[in-house]
C-alpha cells in the first residue's frame, strides 16, 4: 500500500478509488501502465487497467480518440463498488481514417491488432480464420500493428486518459517517452506546534516527469538541508527506491519559518516552507 514513508504504492489506488466522489477533486485516476514498451517483457505491453471512481475513461492517441471505457459490472471484480477500468482497445476507429478501411472491416482487423498486443503477436485460430476472410496478408497486419501499436525500439506515441464524470473531464493522465525529470516536494504538516512539547512533520519526495507521472526507475540521492526552527529526523541524504523517499521535520523549541531545501542530480532544486508557531505550557494546559 505504502513505503516506509507511506508514499502511496499503485495498490493504495485500488482501494483509494472504492469511495465514490462526492467533487471533482475526490475522483482516484491512476493508470497501471506506464505506455513504455521497454517496461515489459519482450516488449509487448500486455494489460492496462486504470483504477478510478469515475464514470468512464476515455483514451486518446496524439489528438485522435480511441475509445471510451467503462466499469464491467459483470466482470471478474464486479463485486466491487467501482471495478477497476481494463483498456482493451489501442486502435479505435484509427484504421478507417488512416487506412480507409470501410466501417465493417475496421473493427475487425482493430480486433485482431488488440489481440497480437494483448498475446505478444500470437493469433487465435478465430484471428487466422479472420485474416483470410479479409485477405489481410501478415506484412500488411505487420505494418498497421508497427503503426498503430507499435515494437520495442520503434517511435513512441503520446497517449492521454481521461477521467469522465458527470459528463464532463475532471482528471487527465498523459503518457508519453521522458523529455524531463523534477523532483517533487509535499510537506504533509506545513504548519507545526512547538511547545511543551515538539512537533513533527512528515515530508514525501518524488521523481516525477514532465506529466506528474511517478518515475519508478529513478533512484538518485535526495541532499537535505533545513533553514529554520526544525532539524532532519534522520540521515540528511536519503536515495529514491521506486522513485520515492521521504524524511521527518522536528521543531527546535523556536517559532519563525522554516524551509527545507532538496537537492538533486539532473533536476532543478526544489524548496518547501514551514511554519513553526509557539504555544505555552500554560497555554497548552487551559
Amino acid at each position: 500500500m505504502t513505503d516506509l514513508f507511506r508514499n502511496p504504492k499503485l495498490s493504495a489506488a485500488v482501494y483509494a478509488s472504492q469511495k465514490t466522489p462526492r467533487s471533482p477533486s475526490d475522483v482516484v485516476f491512476e493508470v497501471s501502465s506506464s505506455m513504455a514498451l521497454g517496461d515489459h517483457p519482450g516488449g509487448f505491453a500486455g494489460a492496462c487497467w486504470v483504477f478510478t471512481n469515475a464514470e468512464s475513461v476515455r483514451l486518446y492517441r496524439g489528438n485522435d480518440f480511441i475509445a471510451e471505457f467503462t466499469p464491467d459490472r459483470r466482470g471478474r471484480f464486479a463485486a466491487l463498488p467501482h471495478p477497476p477500468i481494463e483498456i482493451q482497445d489501442f486502435v479505435g476507429s484509427l484504421l478507417e481514417k488512416y487506412e480507409g478501411l470501410d466501417q465493417s472491416t475496421a473493427p475487425q482487423v482493430a480486433a485482431i491488432l488488440n489481440e497480437m498486443r494483448r498475446d505478444a503477436l500470437n493469433l487465435s485460430p478465430l484471428s487466422r480464420a479472420r485474416m483470410l476472410s479479409l485477405r489481410l496478408s501478415a506484412n500488411d497486419l505487420l505494418r498497421m500493428y508497427y503503426k498503430y501499436i507499435g515494437v520495442l525500439g520503434g517511435p513512441s506515441s503520446v497517449y492521454r486518459f481521461e477521467a469522465v464524470w458527470h459528463g464532463r473531464t475532471v482528471r487527465t493522465v498523459v503518457k508519453e517517452p521522458v523529455q524531463s525529470v523534477r523532483l517533487e516536494c509535499v510537506v504533509h504538516n506545513p504548519i507545526l506546534t512547538d511547545g511543551p512539547t515538539w512537533d513533527c512533520a512528515a515530508v514525501s519526495l518524488r521523481a516525477i516527469d514532465q506529466n506528474g507521472n511517478l518515475l519508478p526507475y529513478c533512484g538518485e540521492a535526495v541532499q537535505l538541508s533545513v533553514e529554520g526552527p526544525v532539524k532532519i529526523l534522520g540521515p540528511a541524504i536519503v536515495p529514491l527506491r521506486g522513485g520515492m523517499a521521504g524524511t521527518y521535520l522536528a521543531t527546535t523549541g523556536e517559532a519563525g519559518r522554516a524551509v527545507l531545501h532538496c537537492r538533486m542530480e539532473g533536476a532543478l532544486d526544489v524548496e518547501a516552507a514551514l511554519t513553526v508557531r509557539k504555544r505555552s505550557g500554560a497555554e497548552n494546559a487551559n
